[in-house]
């Protein structure tokens, strides 16, 4: 999320045998040496790996010979590419522009950008992913037309497991270069190789592992990643920073001097995963710009410089899978955590178990009313299973925690929860999850679901709240957005961004939104400004995110019971005349006016079935509303 502070998470510091580096499990491996023979055949230049090696050799498993458009420098002048042979050890090398190479002492470097990009030996300082390889460099000198290609760095070697995508790793020294500038010395007799480099630069201190659009990481099966180092001493060590697609993240220090030798690996094994509350904060940053998004692909909203085609109906891209699904495995691995405690069942036990069975429903919520199917522990997480099978499990946690009363009604002290630098919820309560259950209910009745569920369900648990005093409607409705908006009796569940987000920055409300209100409802100026360039929304929801309030539980009470007081009381609050019977059309237009923005019209209109109705035309544009848009498709990784 490009405007989140940056999440950090960092790990102890950890003592190291200067033989070994960065985790107990550390091992030095020996990278294989590549042979390469030149042939002057002209212009061309013939290399053949003299063994069955490859150019890192790292394992059995990794197999890397010469690949087409692989590129060498010769004497810093010639630049030649390679055409793999069969088999792939060996390979013709031809000149990429008309150049000669001068007969006497040849050296050669690999990959040929190593010089050809800075006109000087430089070691970059992004290095980029490659499934399953590297390009370590290499080199070779010789007086002679056979070349034998060195390793001249030592190479760290990655294997990650954990619930998040990587977008980069980076390795930083405190004193010495792990990039930039570098000289070869070359004892063409011993073969012995050597490099030197200048004294230290503060901008050559970092180099970057740049994984492009994000790795997935497996919980079970590590993935490899790989990053060349400069062989010399580190004094006291260096520090690895794994940074997700989120902008989270993971750093690792040391505390001891460690030495890179030249042709090794060193192998770390981490495990990256992010804790509950983290993965929590991205789930809910996510969702306050998801809503947003959602606004203005419904007739509440327009957004502004907005490269969409508006006479085409769309779904803008939500974060909902990949944060519901890294916070559910999060939650997973506490619950596992706490069963395996010996005293169960104190107070504090009772809580927190509580507290991640309410979220882990919620999470499951949302990919049930979004994708329509959600995976689950059971089978690893590797296939969504049906709407039915999601929503039984949602109703079934939640009943288990009302049922064994596993949250209170209500805290005393510690109302909130801080989830991360600028970012804090209210503690869920019983009450909470009843709402949850009451919106499962409502939704889950819809023919949308195909599941057999009757919205009366809903009652129970929205008349449960209604009848404990614990909630009130406040009597003004811009109340609910001052001051007060995140700890007044009208909140049951919400989140707070001390952090505003620039999610709703260019989002503006519909004139067709403003002149639905009736005249007289003072919801309107609370929803709705106007200023010389345009309608904005008055709701400060870059800071505030109300997942539950009052109003919405008698809402869904209304609908349920197809019952118009509870909508009366909204509407007195609004300053408007009662409605004499319930309707449809009322549910319908008291959602739209007391909810507004707070991301709940677009799911409304998909399980009335009336997207294509309420959509079709926004700002006098025409949109065209498919019912294959009824449900997200599940993402494919």
């Amino acid at each position: 999320m490009e405007d989140n502070a940056m999440k950090k998470i960092i790990i102890a510091a950890i003592a190291i045998v200067a033989t070994l580096i960065l985790s107990v499990s550390c091992t030095k491996q020996s990278l294989s040496e590549k042979q390469a023979e030149t042939i002057d055949e002209g212009k061309v230049f013939t290399a053949v790996i003299e063994q069955d090696l490859t150019k890192t050799t790292l394992s059995d498993a990794l197999k890397v010979h010469w690949e087409n458009g692989d590129r060498i420098c010769i004497n810093g002048t010639a630049e030649y590419t390679a055409t793999p042979q069969i088999p792939a050890t060996k390979a013709t090398f031809s000149p990429v522009k008309e150049e000669v190479v001068e007969e006497g002492k040849y050296w050669a470097i690999y990959p040929a950008s190593l010089f050809m990009n800075k006109g000087c030996n430089f070691f970059p300082e992004i290095q980029e992913y490659k499934e399953g390889s590297l390009n370590t460099p290499m080199y070779a000198e010789s007086l002679s037309k056979e070349l034998s290609f060195k390793n001249i760095c030592g190479v760290l070697h990655f294997a990650l497991t954990g619930s998040i995508k990587v977008k980069s790793i980076a390795v930083k020294a405190l004193y010495e270069n792990v990039c930039g500038q570098f000289s070869v010395s070359y004892d063409i007799k011993s073969g012995i190789l050597d490099i030197d480099q200048p004294g230290p630069n503060d901008e050559w201190k970092t180099v970057t592992l740049d994984c492009g659009n994000g790795v997935q990481l497996d919980s079970e099966v590590a993935t490899d990643f790989y990053i060349s180092l400069p062989p010399q001493l580190y004094t006291r060590g260096m520090t690895i920073t794994v940074t997700d697609i989120n902008d989270m993240v993971f750093e690792k220090t040391t505390v001891v001097d460690i030495t890179i030798e030249r042709n090794c690996v060193y192998d770390l094994v981490w495990s990256l995963d992010i804790p509950v509350n983290l993965a929590l904060a991205n789930f809910f940053q996510g969702l306050s710009e998801d809503q947003a998004a959602l606004a203005a692909a419904t007739d509440e909203a327009t957004k502004a410089n907005s490269e969409l085609n508006p006479e085409k109906f769309f779904l803008p891209r939500i974060h909902t899978w990949e944060n519901a699904l890294a916070a559910i495995k999060a939650i997973d691995r506490n619950l596992a955590k706490l069963e395996s405690e010996v005293n169960k069942d104190t107070p504090q036990w009772r809580q927190q178990e509580g507290e991640l069975q309410f979220f882990r429903a919620l999470l499951y919520f949302e990919l049930f009313r979004t994708y329509g199917q959600a995976p689950i522990v059971n089978d690893g997480y590797q296939k969504p299973h049906p709407t039915g099978e999601v929503f039984k499990m949602i109703t079934q946690v939640l009943k288990e925690l009302m049922e064994g009363k596993l949250l209170p009604f209500q805290y005393e002290s510690d109302k909130t929860i801080t989830l991360d630098e600028g970012i804090e919820m209210t503690r869920p309560t019983y009450f909470a999850a009843e709402a949850l259950m009451a919106r499962a209910c409502l939704y889950a009745s819809s023919s949308l679901f195909g599941i057999d569920v009757s919205k009366q369900e809903s009652i129970k648990y929205c008349e449960e709240i209604i009848n404990s005093g614990h909630y009130a409607l406040l009597e003004n409705y811009s109340e609910l957005w001052e001051n007060s908006a995140f700890s007044n009796k009208e909140l049951i569940f919400g989140v707070h961004f001390t952090t505003p987000s620039s999610a709703y920055n260019g989002i503006h409300p519909t004139e067709h939104l403003k002149k639905s209100f009736e005249s007289g409802d003072i919801r309107l100026a609370a929803t709705i400004g106007t200023t010389d360039v345009g309608l904005i929304l008055n709701k400060p929801l870059a800071e505030v995110l109300p997942v539950f309030r009052y109003a919405e539980i008698l809402l869904i009470c209304a609908e349920a019971k197809e019952d118009v007081q509870p909508i009366n009381q909204l509407r007195q609050r609004a300053g408007l005349a009662p409605a004499a019977a319930f309707s449809q059309d009322y549910i319908e237009r008291e959602r739209l006016y007391e909810l507004a923005f707070e991301g709940h019209r677009f799911w409304d209109a998909r399980r009335w079935k009336k997207a294509g109705k309420f959509f079709e035309t926004i700002e006098g544009v025409q949109r065209q509303w498919n019912d294959s848009f009824n449900f997200y498709p599940v993402p494919q990784e």
